[in-house]
């Protein structure tokens, strides 16, 4: 176990949030902690009880400041989690029956809160890099970058919503917190 203080510079720092690991959780909610809130925009989704929960909502509230639990009922989803299947349904909405649907979530700024994400290595690189994901890769987005524009950009043209080998996703997790610019939030090789 390595003391925390050891990796900075300058000595212990102190933050007002510890993110413990950078995968995909990890990062979302540090796009969530840099001021990135989410909100419903409007969209109608194909489950009408779910737009209609929706539509409920205050238009001027996040959707962290909603009632999650209200909004998820009857939410089907791959996960244990109801808040993420919700989060899954209003960002690929249709998915699971084939359709390619815009998000029902916009992003808008808010507030950054001071926080650090710390891992063991660098985002997405404990994954096997020789296999390929379960999943498409649009469900390996992350919030503010489309794995689709991003590919496009990185690797001179995207294959479309297809399976992709688990090391284009970690380098995708990698450039992500680059394009973010916030990878100075980031601490590797840290073991609690």
């Amino acid at each position: 176990m390595k003391d925390i203080s050891v990796n900075w510079k300058t000595g212990p720092i102190y933050k007002e949030v510890v993110v413990i690991g950078n995968g995909p959780s990890g990062l979302a909610l540090s796009y969530i902690l840099s001021g990135r809130w989410p909100y419903y925009n409007g969209k109608s989704h194909p489950d009408p009880m779910l737009t209609l929960r929706l539509q409920s909502l205050s238009k001027s509230q996040s959707l962290l400041e909603q009632d999650l639990a209200f909004l998820s009922q009857g939410v089907e989803g791959r996960g244990s989690s109801a808040v993420g299947s919700l989060l899954d349904a209003m960002l690929h909405p249709g998915a699971d029956q084939g359709l390619d649907l815009d998000p029902l979530i916009e992003w808008r700024c808010h507030k950054r809160i001071d926080h650090v994400v710390i891992g063991k290595g660098p985002p997405g690189e404990t994954m096997d890099s020789n296999i390929l994901t379960l999943s498409l890769s649009s469900w390996m987005e992350l919030p503010g970058l489309r794995f689709e524009d991003w590919e496009n950009e990185a690797c001179s043209g995207s294959n479309g919503n297809r399976r992709v080998r688990v090391s284009k996703v970690a380098k995708y997790y990698q450039d992500y917190i680059h394009k973010q610019r916030y990878h100075f939030l980031f601490s590797t090789s840290m073991y609690l």
